[in-house]
Order: structure tokens, then C-alpha cells, then sequence
């Protein structure tokens, strides 16, 4: 698919690439230097970020690059994402820049796709266990798209929270999700179903309670799986 005569798009087993939407002479502080710039929503074989002085990271399925729906996250050298602004912006959508470092895209991106990915799951695994009970995939889904909404809720709720460090425990206690997912695991044991996530997400919560964190909100999970065991 083809943006524009210097931006074409091309889709490899899932992953989408933007090549040769800049390369060339990029004028730089009164002079020039050489870049390619390559935008991808997966890893390209042979170019990374560590010699990179800017990338970007789409955020959008390839069928809808192009559109008003497109996301992509800029970082790097300032005046080369000034430089390629225009051409980017054959890409579509909205572009946010996020500072000078060349990897900051692809943190954000990483961490995007660890939520996307077992928010997937997650989706997948209830319906699993609700086939399983007898419910059929259409009388689940209306609720399960409630719970999507808590979701959206809860995430600048995560966020303030572990900006500040305090996790109040008025609305859920990380002792009361243990006993959840201890009754989860218990059900999808039954039916045969894997509960290697589930398990997983056990042992964080079952280390924040070891260590006297049971009455701590949920927020306080991320930061046991950082380290390994809560902080402060």
C-alpha cells in the first residue's frame, strides 16, 4: 500500500513495516547527515534502536494506517522529527513526540503491547471458561464488554496511584483478589483449561500479602512485578 510516492507500507506475518519514508540528507544544526528512518508496529531485522538517533512505533493494525484512527509515537532528535514531520504525516492519525531519547517509542510501545496482549488473553481465557459452563459466546459478551469499561476506569486510577505511592484499599484489596483468583484457578483447573496467567498473577498477589500489603489497592501489583517483592 502505497501513502504517498515516499512512504510505502507493506505487511510481513503480522507486522507492519513503513520503509523508505526518509532516507537521505537530513539537514541537521547548519548541516546535514545521513538517516533511514523506518516505522514499524514489530522488530526489523537488522536495525535497532541503539544506534538510532530517531524512531517511531505504530500503535495501529495496517489496515487502518493511513487513516484518521492511526497512532504513532515519535522519539529522538528533535530537529530530525522536525525535519520529517510533513513526510510522517502521510502515516495518518495523530503523531505524538516524546522527547529526545531514541528508545522512548519503543518503551511505550512494549508496555502498550504487554497491556494489549494479556487483555487478549484475558478475553479469550473468559470465554474459554464461560464455553466451558455452558454459556454461549453472544449472551457473555454484553457483560464482558461491561468489564472492559471498569478497565478504562481503573487505568488513570492505577496511574495517580502509583505516581504518589499511597494505595488506598477502599475499593479492592490485593488480599480479596488473591482469594478471587485462587477460586479462578479452582474453575479452570476443572474444566481442563491451562491457568498459567492466572497462576502467575496468584504468585504477585500472594508476595504483596506475604509482605504485609494485603490491605493495599490493586495499583500496588505493579509494583511487585517490577521487582520481585513490594516497594516501600
Amino acid at each position: 500500500m502505497e501513502l504517498r510516492g515516499d512512504v510505502t507500507v507493506e505487511t510481513r506475518t503480522g507486522t507492519l513495516f513503513v520503509a523508505q519514508a526518509v532516507q537521505g540528507e537530513v539537514p541537521v544544526g547548519g548541516g546535514s547527515r545521513t538517516e533511514l528512518v523506518v516505522l514499524t508496529g514489530g522488530q526489523v531485522e537488522g536495525v535497532g534502536t541503539a544506534s538510532a538517533t530517531w524512531t517511531a512505533r505504530i500503535l495501529t493494525p495496517p489496515q487502518v494506517v493511513g487513516t484518521a484512527a492511526t497512532a504513532v509515537l515519535y522519539s529522538g532528535a528533535h530537529e530530525v522529527h522536525e525535519a520529517v514531520r510533513d513526510t510522517m504525516a502521510a502515516v495518518g492519525g495523530t503523531g505524538t513526540y516524546l522527547g529526545a531519547d531514541p528508545g522512548r517509542a519503543a518503551a511505550y510501545e512494549v508496555a502498550l503491547l504487554g497491556l494489549f496482549t494479556m487483555s487478549v488473553y484475558g478475553v479469550a481465557h473468559s470465554f474459554a471458561l464461560a464455553s466451558a459452563e455452558g454459556i454461549a459466546p453472544d449472551d457473555l459478551a454484553p457483560f464482558a464488554i461491561g468489564i472492559s469499561g471498569l478497565l478504562s476506569e481503573m487505568i488513570p486510577r492505577f496511574a495517580g496511584q502509583l505516581r504518589t505511592g499511597d494505595y488506598p484499599g477502599e475499593r479492592s484489596t490485593i488480599a480479596s483478589a488473591a482469594t478471587t483468583i485462587a477460586h479462578l484457578i479452582d474453575a479452570a483447573i476443572a474444566h481442563g483449561l491451562e491457568v498459567g496467567a492466572l497462576t502467575a498473577a496468584k504468585g504477585a498477589a500472594d508476595r504483596a500479602v506475604a509482605a504485609g500489603h494485603g490491605p493495599d489497592g490493586l495499583p500496588r501489583l505493579a509494583t511487585v512485578l517490577r521487582s520481585g517483592k513490594p516497594a516501600g
